[in-house]
């Protein structure tokens, strides 16, 4: 038996003991379905960190190789050009770059979001999953026979 039989095998038979005893599991129902829900979460967002650790260079053995972008504040340091500090870099993220010509306000602020598509890509992903596999195991769990003793 492999690791994939062996937990569908123990979810299904705590699930159907929960459902067989239906007096005092209804706080089992519920442990059982957030714990569902938080292992799926957490797997999900496991997947997507190493998935993005592989993808940035991270060896197998948990080195980190030669990284294949850097950021401008690590160019600017490998560079010798002097830290810009919090208040300089947001000033110059909305009016941009040049003093003597700057940037409109509303373009400046449109900048500042810039790359939220991506967290957002993975937010409605990785939420998507773990509501489709949260109703899945509510369906399957809503469609077990009763038990004989039990009331409907």
């Amino acid at each position: 038996m492999d690791l994939q039989d062996f937990i569908l095998d123990f979810v299904y038979t705590f699930v159907r003991e929960a459902v067989a005893d239906r007096t005092s599991s209804q706080s089992t129902h519920t442990t059982f379905i957030y714990s569902v829900r938080d292992t799926a979460g957490t797997a999900l967002y496991f997947f997507e960190y190493d998935g993005m650790r592989h993808l940035l260079g991270r060896k197998r053995n948990g080195e980190q190789g030669p990284t294949p972008v850097k950021t401008k504040v690590q160019q600017r340091a490998l560079a010798g050009e002097k830290y810009r500090g919090v208040f300089e870099t947001l000033h110059r993220l909305i009016r941009g770059p040049d003093p003597n010509a700057p940037k409109p306000l509303l373009m400046g602020m449109a900048r500042i979001y810039r790359g939220l598509g991506v967290s957002a890509v993975r937010s409605i992903t990785t939420h998507g999953l773990l509501w489709t596999l949260f109703d899945l195991v509510g369906n399957y769990i809503d469609n077990l026979p009763y038990a004989a003793n039990s009331e409907q």
